[in-house]
C-alpha cells in the first residue's frame, strides 16, 4: 500500500478518532469525578431513576438508550455522508453521547447514577458533570438546528 493511500484512510477515520476520543475523556473524567466524591464520602445522591428522581423500568431504560445510542449513529453517519460534519457538530455529538455514557455506566456498574452538584433552593434538583454535557450538548443542538447550521 502506496503511502499516500495510508494518508488518506488515517485521514478518513480522524473524525471518527477524534469523536470517539472526546467520549472517552469525557467517560474518563465523568467517572473519576464521581469515584472520588464516593470515596471521599462527599455529598451524592444515588439516583435510581432518570431525570428528576422519576423512577423508570430499568429494560425500559436500557431499551431507550439503546435506541438513542442507534439513532445517534444513523445521524452521525448521515453527516459524514454528506460531508456535513462540523467542529460543532462533533461537540454536540461528544457531548451528548459521552453523558448518555457515563450516566449508563453508573447505572450498570452502581445500580444507580451518581448525582453530587446541588445548587439548593435557586435549582433544587441534584445533577451531576454528565448531565451538564447532556443539557449543553442538547442546548448546541437545539440552537444549531435552529439556525440551520446542521442537517437533520
Amino acid at each position: 500500500m502506496s503511502p499516500f493511500r495510508e494518508k488518506n484512510i488515517l485521514k478518513a477515520y480522524l473524525p471518527v478518532i477524534s469523536i470517539v476520543s472526546g467520549i472517552l475523556i469525557l467517560v474518563l473524567i465523568d467517572q473519576l469525578v464521581k469515584d472520588k466524591i464516593c470515596q471521599a464520602g462527599g455529598f451524592y445522591l444515588c439516583n435510581p431513576g432518570i431525570s428528576f428522581g422519576l423512577n423508570v423500568y430499568s429494560s425500559v431504560y436500557w431499551l431507550f438508550l439503546s435506541l438513542f445510542l442507534f439513532l445517534s449513529y444513523l445521524y452521525y453517519k448521515q453527516l459524514i455522508i454528506k460531508k456535513s460534519l462540523t467542529t460543532l457538530n462533533k461537540c454536540i455529538f461528544i457531548l451528548i453521547i459521552g453523558g448518555a455514557l457515563s450516566n449508563g455506566l453508573d447505572r450498570l456498574f452502581r445500580g444507580c447514577v451518581v448525582d453530587f452538584i446541588s445548587l439548593g433552593w435557586i435549582f433544587p434538583p441534584v445533577f451531576n458533570l454528565a448531565d451538564i454535557t447532556i443539557f449543553v450538548g442538547s442546548f448546541l443542538l437545539f440552537i444549531s438546528i435552529y439556525f440551520k447550521k446542521t442537517i437533520i
